[in-house]
Order: C-alpha cells, then structure tokens, then sequence
C-alpha cells in the first residue's frame, strides 16, 4: 500500500512538472526599455520562432517611434519644433508623422482644449523634458509668458506636406498618445502574424488580444506608495487600459 502511494505521489509530481513546462513552452515573454518605459509582450500558444519574430518587428517599431516622435532629442518631431520655433516652414515627407499631428489636432478640438499636445514648452519648463527630476520652482513670469502665448494644435497648418505655425511658442508633444498609438500598431502586427492571444504592456498602457489558455489576461495595478500590487484586473479579449500615477514622472518643491 505505501508503495502504491509512493508511485501515485511520483506520477503527480511527473504531471506538475509536465504541466508547468508546457505552461511555459506556451508562454512567450520579451522585455525591453522603449518610449522611457519597461515595455512587456506576452505570447501565448504559438511557436517560439514565431512569437519571436513578431515581437521583434513590434519591439523595432516601437523603437523608430521613439526616435522619430521624441520632443526634445534628436529626431522628426524635434526638428519640427526647431522650425516652429524658428518661425520656418518644414517640408514633412513621413505622412505617418502627418497623421499623428492631424490625430493632435482632433484630440485638442474633442476634449475643447483640455487635451493640448502643443504645450511641450510649458512641459518642458517643469522639467518634464529631462532625464534629471527639476526640482526649483519656474519662473512665474516665464510660466505666465507661456500660459499668455496659447500654443494650440490649431496652429499648426499644413499644405502640401509643408508645414507652418502662427505660434512660435508651439512645442508638439505627443507623449499623451503616443504609446496608444503604438499599441494599435503592434495589434496589426500581430494580426499580420495571425497571432490571436498576447498582451502588451507599454509602462502602464495595456493592450490584452484574446486569452491566455482558457483564462483572461490578468494584470495588476502598482500601489503608488509602496512595491505592493494595489489591485489585479481581469482583462477581456480586446480591452486596453491605461494607468498613470504620481510616483515616477513627477515635479516636487517644498
């Protein structure tokens, strides 16, 4: 009898161990550090050299946005502001690029202003564009300046590929929608791969495609003040969700 128990003990193990390593062939996991921010891609049921290649495609994709969208380091975008800022016209060839600034425009027009992806001088100003926290105060009178100068969407004209501004003190800043927009952008790559289950997780802004197994993608919410998980979240086939909190990007003064 105790012999029996022993085998039937050994055969359980044998199917944990079975049953974890499937798991994990199943699982396909690739980190980087994109868009100033741990990017995380999870692949589920496909082939390793499959989900491999896709994750590179996305992950190069999500690279070149960087480069070319970043606000103040060299790039597409940064070369605009220089323009903008130097009241010269600038002939934009990306027609991506394009898009992106016309999809500014929209979001500035739908939220009435609330959402202003021209404001990156006044970002810049609190010490948003650098990689060092500011931690004095700005200038009032260089805030007011800036506040007073109405940098909108609206300003910027573009025809023919060729695009202008009526406000120098116009800095595009697509920070706010950037990483949104990559996630679409990974979505169709994977479409393009025919791959069905994933979630992808750009700092806080979560895409979930399909499911993993015969369970939902499940993610969890950081408590802000310390390393604990605040919540998990259960995500169905095609939700995203954003978060944002005030323990990294912040300004602090006493």
């Amino acid at each position: 009898m105790q012999r029996y128990v022993k085998f039937l003990l050994l055969i359980l193990v044998f199917i944990l161990i079975l049953t974890i390593s499937m798991y994990e062939n199943l699982l396909f996991q690739k980190k980087d550090y994109v868009f100033g921010t741990i990017v995380d891609i999870k692949i589920y049921g496909e082939s390793k050299k499959l989900a491999s290649n896709a994750s590179k495609e996305i992950l190069s994709n999500f690279n070149k946005l960087h480069h070319m969208l970043h606000p103040w380091r060299e790039g597409l975008v940064f070369e605009i502001n220089e323009a903008i800022q130097n009241e010269t016209p600038f002939f934009v060839e990306d027609e991506e690029v394009i898009s992106l600034i016309r999809r500014g425009q929209e979001y500035e027009n739908q939220t009435k202003g609330y959402f202003n992806p021209a404001i990156g001088k006044l970002v810049s100003l609190w010490g948003f564009h650098s990689e060092v926290p500011r931690k004095v105060m700005p200038d009032a009178r260089s805030i007011s300046k800036l506040v007073e100068a109405k940098p909108s969407m609206g300003n910027i004209k573009i025809i023919n590929n060729i695009l202008s501004s009526t406000n120098k003190f116009v800095k595009v800043d697509m920070g706010g929608y950037a990483k949104g927009y990559a996630l679409d952008q990974a979505k169709n790559i994977l479409e393009q791969y025919s791959i069905n289950n994933a979630l992808i997780n750009i700092g806080g802004n979560i895409l979930a495609l399909g499911m993993q197994g015969n369970k939902e993608w499940v993610v969890g919410i950081q408590d802000p003040r310390n390393p604990n998980l605040m919540a998990s979240l259960p995500l169905k086939p095609g939700w995203s969700i954003g978060t944002s909190g005030d323990y990294q990007d912040i300004f602090c003064c006493k």
